[in-house]
C-alpha cells in the first residue's frame, strides 16, 4: 500500500474488496492449524509457524476492516483499509513461507488463496485453491471461497458447478448463495464487462437455487463434507 493516502475513489474499490465478509462461523481462509505436537520433522515445524502467523496477520486485518466499516469519516475509513490491506499482504508473505517449507499444507495454499483474494488479485487466489484442492479435494472451505472468487471474474459456470459441489455443506452453501446475492445485486447496478443478459439469467438461476433450498423438500438432515 503506497504510503499516501488514496483519493475517495481509491477508497470505494478498495472497500470493495475489503468487506466481503469472511465465513459465519468458519476459520476465515483456513482450516484448523494443523498441530505441531510431535512432529519429528523440522520443515513442517517452521511450516506451521508460518501458518500461524498467517492466520494472524489475517485476523488483524479482518479487525481493521471491521472497524472501517464503522468509521466515522473517510480518513479513518481509508487509513484502516490501508492498514487491513497491508496485514493481508503480510498474511501471504507468511503463507507463501510455509508453502515453501511444506509444499503439501493445503490449508496453506488456501489461506494463501483468501488473503490474495481479499486484496483483488483473484487469478492468483484461484491458483492457490486450486492446489489445495488438488492436495485436499473434500476440502469445502476452499471450493466455497474459490467461487468467490469467480464470481469476480465472471466465470459464472464456474460459480454454479461450484454450489452443486456444496449442497452437503449447508453452511458454506449458504456462504456462496449470500455472495451470489450481492454479486447479482452489484452488477445489476453496474453490469461492467458482464452482458446484462448474463446478469439476469445467473440471478434467475440464483433465485431457483435459494428456493429450493429453503423450501418443503430441502433435507432436513443435511449431510456434511
Amino acid at each position: 500500500m503506497a504510503s499516501k493516502l488514496p483519493h475517495f475513489a481509491s477508497l470505494v474499490a478498495i472497500a470493495v474488496v475489503l468487506l466481503i465478509p469472511p465465513a459465519s462461523g468458519l476459520a476465515a481462509g483456513g482450516g484448523g492449524i494443523p498441530s505441531s505436537s510431535g512432529e519429528a520433522d523440522s520443515s513442517k515445524r517452521i511450516a506451521a509457524g508460518h501458518y500461524r502467523a498467517g492466520l494472524r496477520a489475517r485476523d488483524k486485518a479482518l479487525s481493521y476492516v471491521s472497524q472501517a466499516k464503522k468509521a466515522e469519516d473517510d480518513e479513518t475509513a481509508r487509513r484502516l483499509y490501508g492498514l487491513a490491506r497491508g496485514q493481508f499482504e503480510k498474511a501471504i508473505t507468511s503463507q507463501r513461507k510455509a508453502i515453501k517449507a511444506a509444499p503439501d499444507m493445503y490449508q496453506a495454499h488456501s489461506s494463501l488463496g483468501y488473503a490474495l483474494r481479499r486484496i483483488g488479485r483473484y487469478q492468483e487466489a484461484i491458483a492457490s485453491y486450486d492446489r489445495a484442492l488438488e492436495l485436499e479435494p473434500t476440502y469445502g472451505e476452499a471450493v466455497e471461497y474459490r467461487a468467490e472468487a469467480y464470481l469476480q471474474l465472471g466465470r459464472l459456470e464456474d460459480v454454479q458447478r461450484a454450489w452443486g459441489q456444496l449442497q452437503n455443506v449447508p453452511e458454506l452453501a449458504g456462504q456462496l448463495m449470500e455472495a451470489m446475492e450481492r454479486w447479482v445485486e452489484k452488477r445489476r447496478r453496474n453490469p461492467g464487462d458482464i452482458d446484462p443478459s448474463r446478469v439476469e439469467a445467473f440471478a434467475g438461476w440464483v433465485a431457483e437455487q435459494s428456493r429450493a433450498a429453503s423450501g418443503p423438500t430441502a433435507s432436513a438432515s443435511p449431510r456434511r463434507w
